[in-house]
């Protein structure tokens, strides 16, 4: 039994990091197209590439640093208290 729920273990892990990865990427997506601003447009505000703020709308990257969350903030004319509220709830990505 503890075999089995061993392997499960780290599968549930990555499922429940790819889930609030994905969700984290929605809220994002979201708040940029509110702003009627484009990944590039946005991503360039950011001072990222647009690939990398398109990995984070599809939830397969998440921002590495307070710096690139308060840059994405900025660039989407989101208060920085948003952006908190939205890693917190999204904060199973990070694990």
């Amino acid at each position: 039994m503890s075999m089995h729920y061993d392997s499960y273990r780290p599968s549930a892990k990555r499922f429940r990091r790819q889930t609030w990865g994905q969700m984290f990427g929605r809220f994002i997506r979201h708040d940029r197209l509110k702003t009627g601003r484009s990944v590039e447009e946005c991503a360039r505000l950011a001072g990222m590439d647009a690939s990398r703020w398109e990995l984070i709308e599809a939830g397969q990257v998440l921002p590495g640093s307070k710096e690139e969350l308060q840059a994405m903030a900025a660039a989407l004319d989101m208060a920085w208290s948003s952006m908190v509220t939205i890693s917190f709830f999204c904060r199973s990505a990070w694990d």
